[in-house]
């Protein structure tokens, strides 16, 4: 069952909202409706197109690349299942008597903005995965009272993602007010870590664009989003990227793929993996690549 839900009215003149489409904006306010107290909503993006745009032809998951570029929301998953989070939406929605979903994991509290101070919820007596996720459909929501207005991100924030946004070797496209949205999103544990994963792909970047024989500028064509790369969580890949002169740990020797040239492989090596890579062309653990052409030698067979 849906939830009645409070918008505040700084969202309409919020850049990064501005920034979104038309349909995209009105995505996200749905998601506050399905969503379950704390957050969290069931990844389900068929069933949401037909409760939220029940007779419009709209191509959700277009939209939901929008949301989550402008770090909006967060996609994660609890027992193999997908799930999605609403960045900052406790911050916001205050329901007098919250329920919780049962799948909200303390390192994603702070990115759904619960805190101390509103995290007085009524937990659902124990169950498991799948039962919790029923839940999620069947349980409504209360009146909620007025919010406050959204914080002004602190100095320190602001220096570190005016050092991430002239590090990152970015799309001549990306947006900086939604790379900040996204940048503000993440938890204050995971801003230095991004810096450092910026870095490194710089450093990829770079060696990548030497190994294509172009120059960086032309290479940045080619380059993620910055608000993407944040939003989706592609910067916790950045470890996995194999440089030639490595500061952080021993050479590993990846194999690099295209999603193009090599799409058969690719796909198995996701499939290995578990999630889609970030980025093409991107670069494989020796491991992966072993086990993904096992696989296409058993489908051939």
């Amino acid at each position: 069952m849906s939830r009645i839900r409070s918008i505040h009215p700084g969202l309409w003149t919020d850049e990064a909202f501005m920034a979104l489409s038309a349909p995209a904006r009105l995505l996200l306010i749905g998601l506050w409706t399905e969503a379950f107290d704390d957050g969290v909503f069931e990844w389900k993006p068929l069933t949401l197109r037909a409760r939220i745009f029940p007779v419009d032809a709209v191509e959700i998951p277009e939209m939901f690349d929008e949301l989550i570029a402008g770090g909006f929301v967060r996609r994660e998953a609890v027992g193999g299942r997908p799930i999605g989070l609403i960045r900052n939406f406790r911050a916001f929605q205050r329901p007098k008597k919250p329920n919780s979903s049962g799948l909200l994991r303390p390192e994603w509290e702070a990115y759904v903005g619960l805190s101390h101070a509103n995290a007085e919820a009524i937990p659902h007596p124990a169950a498991t995965t799948a039962e919790l996720f029923a839940q999620m459909e069947e349980e409504g929501g209360e009146k909620e009272d007025s919010n406050p207005p959204p914080p002004v991100p602190e100095a320190e924030t602001r220096e570190i993602f005016a050092t991430l946004w002239s590090v990152f070797p970015r799309n001549p496209t990306s947006s900086r007010a939604r790379a900040e949205a996204a940048f503000t999103a993440l938890s204050p544990a995971e801003r230095q870590p991004v810096l450092a994963a910026a870095r490194r792909y710089q450093n990829w970047f770079a060696e990548d664009c030497a190994a294509r024989g172009r120059s960086k500028e032309a290479g940045r064509r080619y380059a993620p989003h910055l608000a993407k790369w944040l939003g989706d969580g592609a910067w916790r890949e950045a470890a996995g990227l194999g440089l030639q002169v490595d500061p952080d740990r021993p050479a590993v020797t990846m194999v690099r793929l295209d999603r193009i040239l090599d799409a058969t492989l690719w796909a198995a090596c996701e499939t290995v993996r578990g999630k889609p890579a970030p980025a093409s062309p991107w670069s494989f653990e020796p491991e992966v690549v072993a086990a993904a052409r096992a696989l296409v030698a058993e489908a051939v067979h």
